[in-house]
């Protein structure tokens, strides 16, 4: 279904996912980029990666075929693939790791995937990687997501912070 610049199939586990068409300061070419979105996050905080940046010019004669081919193999194959929230959260986590500067939406996201994928040794493993990259700068990150992790997980359940059992609540 098209929504705007969106291409989108239907969303599964609140992941809103397909492609994105943008344009250029050339009116005869656009971008398109392979798109997924966490609707649990709110707008604008998904991720995008651009597809064959050069070839698209509407007035080539190979830019129909490869348009739908490449919307079928390699948005559509690739994105379409991610049904679950374990798949999901490898898939940011694969991002956010890659070197180079990350949204605070990206980084958030790389969090809570794990965690609503069941999984939030992974986000804390996340978390300390953030803070071993760089120890100063994201310092007040890592202790807030660190105690959104606390807040989130079962009360009986390890402390992620210390590794010791939690004290109940009075």
């Amino acid at each position: 279904m098209l929504v705007g610049r969106e291409l989108v199939i239907r969303p599964v586990r609140h992941i809103l996912r397909g492609a994105l068409f943008d344009s250029t300061s050339d009116k005869y070419s656009f971008n398109v980029y392979r798109y997924t979105n966490p609707l649990y996050l709110g707008d604008g905080l998904g991720s995008s990666e651009p597809v064959h940046g050069w070839a698209w010019q509407v007035w080539q004669p190979h830019f129909q075929p490869l348009l739908f081919d490449v919307l079928e193999t390699e948005i559509f194959g690739s994105v379409g693939k991610l049904t679950t929230f374990d798949a999901w959260a490898d898939k940011l986590l694969e991002i956010c790791l890659r070197p180079g500067l990350h949204t605070a939406g990206e980084l958030q996201a790389c969090v809570v995937a794990p965690v609503l994928a069941g999984q939030p040794e992974r986000a804390v493993k996340f978390i300390r990687e953030i803070e071993r990259r760089d120890p100063t700068g994201m310092g007040h990150w890592v202790k807030k997501q660190l105690g959104f992790l606390d807040r989130t997980s079962v009360r009986s359940a390890p402390s992620f912070t210390t590794g010791r059992p939690r004290r109940p609540r009075n």
